[in-house]
């Protein structure tokens, strides 16, 4: 009260004319950075059938309370020199950050402590945690505050599974496939200022980023606002597309009876919120560019009361499919569910050589 006075007289005078202005009044600020003592706001949420998980805390995984998270759950075998050589300079360049990754494979933590041992970074800004089951997984992303995409392969499910937990992820694409993957999803996600054009641009952004705590708060914002509204998520609009995508296919077969390239017009408006993609429609009605007329796409085929096939009609063509598609089956087509899909196969043919590998390489 000393202070105040003392300080901001004005401001004391008039806090003193307010009614019950001695009494003592607590409410809740809710800052953006996830609070560490209690789950995060924008973690989600667990589903009905598994409510039991672990605490979702900094504490239960050995993360320090007051430090920015730098993380990457890739398997270790992704983590290419190149990256490694990054991530480290990125540590050593602030000193309010720590690195967490997998513990996967277990051979490879040896092999990268080596070379954090070599960079002359201590070894506990590193912090290895096991690897857990997949709705943990994906909860537990969102205690990190930026996560770094490793370049030679990218994080395809991993890089879902961190931006769906509210966390931005920085990545520098390559010239193959696996290495732009993340690219796509974060310009798909809207936010296109994730992507490093250059090493040295990879290393200033995440430099920037660290440094700046109102910048990274603002893209954790709006990365976990887009998350909701963004195509990169909308199982729906994907399905739209994909769907027009085979009846343009067909159109340019039976006109042209040789493949040609194909650009496939978007879905205007049909951007679905997160809230209300679970719903389950019998009938999508499309208008495609080949065609005037809008046709009803069939998404939910039940067995008939007598057991017989039911038909439904296309464009004209009446299609028959069998008994045992079931309704509950065509609704897993466009069902959106961000906890279980099927990890990516290990990368067992690589020409880059991969630091988390169980046998050292030389840089």
């Amino acid at each position: 009260g000393t202070s105040l006075h003392n300080s901001f007289p004005r401001l004391h005078h008039a806090m003193s004319q307010l009614p019950c202005a001695n009494a003592v009044s607590q409410q809740t600020l809710h800052t953006p950075i996830a609070c560490t003592h209690q789950e995060p706001r924008h973690a989600p949420l667990p589903p009905h059938d598994q409510p039991n998980q672990p605490p979702l805390t900094r504490e239960y995984y050995g993360l320090p309370t007051d430090k920015i998270i730098l993380c990457n759950f890739n398997q270790l075998y992704k983590i290419d020199p190149m990256t490694m050589g990054l991530w480290l300079d990125i540590l050593k360049a602030t000193e309010n950050t720590v690195l967490w990754i997998l513990r996967f494979p277990p051979a490879g933590e040896q092999n990268i402590r080596m070379h954090i041992h070599a960079a002359g970074v201590d070894q506990s800004r590193v912090i290895f945690s096991p690897v857990a089951g997949k709705v943990e997984h994906v909860r537990r992303g969102a205690l990190a505050d930026l996560c770094l995409d490793t370049h030679a392969c990218n994080g395809h499910t991993t890089g879902m599974d961190i931006l769906w937990a509210g966390t931005p992820m920085l990545t520098m694409p390559g010239d193959t496939l696996a290495s732009r993957v993340a690219s796509s999803l974060v310009t798909a996600l809207g936010c296109p200022e994730l992507v490093a054009k250059s090493r040295q641009d990879y290393l200033d952004k995440a430099v920037e980023l660290v440094t700046d705590p109102n910048k990274l708060v603002n893209l954790q914002m709006k990365v976990r606002r887009a998350r909701t509204i963004a195509p990169l998520f909308d199982t729906r609009l994907l399905t739209r597309h994909l769907e027009r995508s085979y009846f343009s296919m067909w159109s340019n077969y039976e006109k042209h009876r040789r493949p040609r390239h194909l650009t496939v017009e978007p879905v205007s408006g049909s951007t679905v919120p997160a809230t209300h993609r679970h719903g389950l429609s019998t009938t999508t009605p499309l208008k495609y560019p080949s065609m005037t007329d809008p046709i009803s796409i069939a998404v939910a085929v039940a067995k008939s009361r007598n057991g017989k096939d039911k038909h439904f009609r296309v464009s004209g063509v009446t299609h028959q499919h069998q008994p045992q598609m079931k309704q509950e089956q065509s609704a897993r087509l466009c069902a959106h569910d961000q906890y279980y899909r099927r990890p990516e196969p290990p990368c067992l043919h690589s020409a880059t050589p991969m630091i988390g590998m169980a046998t050292p390489v030389n840089l």
